[in-house]
């Protein structure tokens, strides 16, 4: 009869060999087994992150062939309790977290920047699809700059992995494979990679091991390479990785929604297999198995300017706000799928309502030539208890058939605000109704009037950008 041993079973085999032996003496043997504990699930982990460099911004917003250079500096650190989810073969798919801090504060040009981790988002769940990350947190929605400060530049589940899963000698070397790149650096694919891991040394506690290498990817659609080069340690008595060092020089292409840029990053992991969990306990037991809701993974857009919050899907990306009107724009891997202009409206008189007919009309004046028919309309109350017009309108813009679809929003203290989504005709299908999501996670919030001056016309939604 055939004997099939699967990989779990066969490192398993090995692990309980090396085990049962106790730890080598290092004056008793030239190699030394990198087999990580695959059965272990529990850990803390220190993340810090020092990045120094500049951010590439196109020149005009018209186009992004030509760009400009902003200095940039920030450190960021990252402190979580993990508790892993490994499929058959012993991989981490999944972790639980509880983030004790969640910190970056830096520069760009001279705009200071700095962001933290609400205590309400502590609780969180990281899933890896394929090689990306998906992060969301178990108790609220996270907000756009939350959701930047956890997409941390190495994920932790794929740390171990680093290890050959073998014996070595000092000076013997492996090679990294593309998909393990990808998912350790959160990258789509690798095109092309040429990393490399030395054992350095070892003796009875540890052994070293050294990284060298560059990598060419691609992470949501736009070029990307690295130059790296690290050490990290493993504890032979817990079979783990504990300490990961990496100084990386990157350069990304500018993409759609999000500057490029030119970096030197400094990376210090400390990591540490433990028995007991502090934070994460003390939140709702979670089914790690299991692959998030879409509620889950909305985005919380917020604008200070603007008075408004909305949660929604995660493509969607704030581009540009000020106190006349914020800028959102739906992104696939690079492409723009539709462009959203939400305009902060003056309230009206006291008994008196935007009626659906009004609203028609002046839809109709606002797209003068460009209007050839209204396709929908409707007057509903959204799940957050406002008013909703919605009004979508066919026309075209130099012969190409675009579809604006116009939402109007108030409520009973006179708030009032109106978004308009512009997009081609072929991009109707993908945007796949995106508007009804949108609009109900749409809802208004205080506005600092030092900040903001309100200055919509009374009379006009304004025209929309052009496509």
């Amino acid at each position: 009869m055939d004997c099939k041993l699967t990989r779990r079973e066969l490192l398993a085999g090995l692990s309980l060999t090396v085990c049962a032996a106790g730890p080598l003496s290092a004056a008793s043997t030239d190699t030394v087994p990198l087999i990580p504990n695959n059965e272990h699930s529990l850990y803390r982990v220190r993340i810090t992150v020092g990045i120094e460099g500049n951010a590439k911004v196109p020149k005009s917003e018209l186009s992004t062939d030509a760009t400009r250079k902003l200095p940039v500096k920030a450190d960021s650190v990252i402190d979580y309790e993990e508790r892993l989810h490994r499929d058959g073969d012993g991989i981490a798919q999944a972790a639980q977290r509880y983030y004790y801090e969640a910190t970056t504060k830096g520069k760009v040009q001279t705009n200071e920047v700095e962001s933290e981790l609400r205590r309400e988002s502590r609780h969180a769940v990281l899933h890896v699809a394929q090689t990306r990350s998906i992060v969301y947190a178990a108790q609220t929605q996270l907000t756009t700059d939350e959701l930047e400060l956890l997409k941390v530049p190495v994920n932790s589940l794929a740390i171990d992995r680093l290890l050959p899963y073998k014996s070595m000698k000092v000076n013997e070397a492996w090679e990294i494979e593309s998909d393990l790149l990808a998912t350790l650096f959160d990258m789509d694919a690798v095109q092309k990679s040429a990393v490399s891991a030395t054992l350095a040394s070892f003796d009875d506690a540890t052994a070293k091991v050294q990284l060298l290498g560059t990598i060419s990817a691609s992470v949501d659609g736009v070029p990307t390479s690295l130059q790296l080069r690290g050490k990290l340690t493993f504890d032979r008595k817990q079979r783990t990785v504990t300490w990961l060092a990496l100084a990386i020089r990157e350069e990304r292409g500018l993409s759609k929604a999000k500057p490029g840029f030119e970096v030197a990053a400094q990376i210090r992991v400390i990591r540490q297999a433990i028995t007991k969990s502090n934070g994460i306990d003390s939140g709702e037991p979670i089914d790690l198995a299991i692959k998030p809701t879409q509620d889950k993974l909305l985005v919380d857009i917020r604008s200070k300017q603007g008075g408004f919050s909305v949660f929604c899907d995660r493509n969607w990306h704030l581009i540009s706000e000020n106190e006349r009107f914020a800028q959102l724009r739906m992104i696939d891997n690079d492409r723009v799928i539709a462009q959203c202009d939400i305009r902060p409206m003056p309230k009206l008189k006291d008994g008196h309502q935007l009626t659906l007919e009004a609203f028609q009309d002046d839809i109709r004046r606002t797209l003068d030539k460009r209007f050839s028919e209204l396709l929908e309309a409707e007057e509903k109350v959204t799940s957050g208890g406002l008013r909703l017009l919605r009004v979508v309108a066919q026309g075209a813009v130099e012969e190409v058939p675009v579809q604006w679809i116009y939402l109007h929003f108030s409520d009973d203290q006179g708030h009032r605000s109106a978004a308009i989504f512009t997009l081609a005709d072929q991009q109707v299908e993908a945007f796949g109704g995106g508007d009804h999501q949108f609009a109900e996670g749409f809802r208004f919030t205080p506005v600092d009037d030092a900040e903001t001056k309100r200055v919509a016309s009374a009379s006009s939604l304004n025209a929309p950008a052009n496509k």
